[in-house]
């Protein structure tokens, strides 16, 4: 995952809150086999992870997940 996020960290770093910071590095503290589990749908995604940030990066890669109810609260 470190490959997948490196490109979007690397994309918006400058330009995170300090919130943000503290929500991405919620993500990258996930075990990686859950990460792509999150990101491809295989399961949904949990609530402490349903952030502003994880919706940030499924937009910059595309990932549509919304139509797999996998975002949660963030429909």
């Amino acid at each position: 995952m470190d490959y997948i996020l490196g490109s979007f960290v690397d994309q918006f770093i400058l330009d995170l809150s300090p919130i943000e910071l503290d929500m991405l590095e919620s993500i990258v503290e996930e075990d990686d086999a859950n990460l792509f589990k999150w990101f491809t749908g295989i399961e949904k995604v949990p609530e402490h992870l349903c952030t502003p940030i994880f919706k940030k990066i499924c937009d910059y890669y595309s990932i549509n997940l919304d139509h797999k109810n996998i975002l949660g609260s963030l429909q």
